[in-house]
């Protein structure tokens, strides 16, 4: 009978420190909804920049470097969520395959950008 008592107190002080850790376990919540608003606000540039015809520049480049990290940082926030949530890991592969593929198309936007320019300056 006293084992169970014991038990039953363990668990009551569990769940006691479980409610005042919840902040701390929800920081990986609150870096992804950041590092996911810098992404967005980053995409809108980028889409406002190739409506302007503005593909190969710089700035493009910048905004598609900044994406790829965002979505580094994505794939740890949601790696330290897999903790609680193993669907988790699942969205930290997606966001680093993601962020590796936008960093392929970053180097192709930046060696045609070099290529432009090179090309303007031929007569």
């Amino acid at each position: 009978c006293r084992i169970g008592i014991l038990m039953g107190e363990e668990f009551n002080w569990n769940s006691q420190m479980r409610e005042e850790n919840r902040w701390e376990e929800m920081q990986p919540v609150f870096k992804a909804l950041g590092e996911g608003s810098k992404a967005d606000i980053l995409m809108f540039i980028l889409l406002k920049n190739v409506r302007k015809s503005q593909v190969f520049t710089k700035g493009t480049v910048s905004l598609i470097r900044g994406v790829s990290w965002c979505c580094i940082a994505l794939c740890a926030a949601f790696a330290a969520l897999g903790y609680y949530f193993y669907l988790s890991f699942v969205v930290a592969f997606l966001a680093i395959f993601l962020g590796l593929c936008l960093r392929v198309v970053k180097n192709v936007i930046e060696e045609a950008n070099e290529l432009k320019a090179e090309n303007d300056l031929t007569v």
